[in-house]
């Protein structure tokens, strides 16, 4: 499944898997006010070690840590919901402060975008 600006889910569950350079990534659901951003992060030499998959903090009142990307993307912390259940209203704007096509194109090696996508532009299921 792609997420509204067509990047597809599994792209960035392994970059984040493999803490690909990602911590402060942002996004916004569609439907949200201008401006309104949402982030995410790993970091594994963080302060917490164990737990190094974060979200929010400036965007949700508590924040959310967690051990794994599966458990970030899994968590239903965003109106009730997970990240994978919303996937289709995500926008990413940046993963790790560079813009999105700039990031793909720096890691085309490690994570060659095209292999997650079909013919027609969609994920492989």
């Amino acid at each position: 499944m792609n997420s509204a600006n067509g990047i597809p889910f599994h792209y960035v569950l392994d970059l984040f898997r493999h803490d690909a350079g990602i911590d402060e990534t942002t996004f916004w659901f569609t439907g949200e006010a201008p401006g309104e951003q949402h982030y995410l992060g790993c970091l594994p030499e963080g302060p917490h070690p164990k737990t190094p998959y974060w979200a929010g903090y400036c965007d949700l009142a508590e924040g959310f840590d967690c051990a794994t990307a599966e458990d970030l993307f899994d968590a239903p912390i965003f109106g009730g919901r997970s990240l994978k259940e919303r996937w289709h209203e995500v926008n990413i704007h940046e993963f790790g402060y560079v813009p999105i096509d700039e990031y793909i194109r720096w890691h085309s090696d490690e994570f060659p975008f095209e292999s997650y996508l079909n013919g027609d532009g969609h994920e492989i299921p």
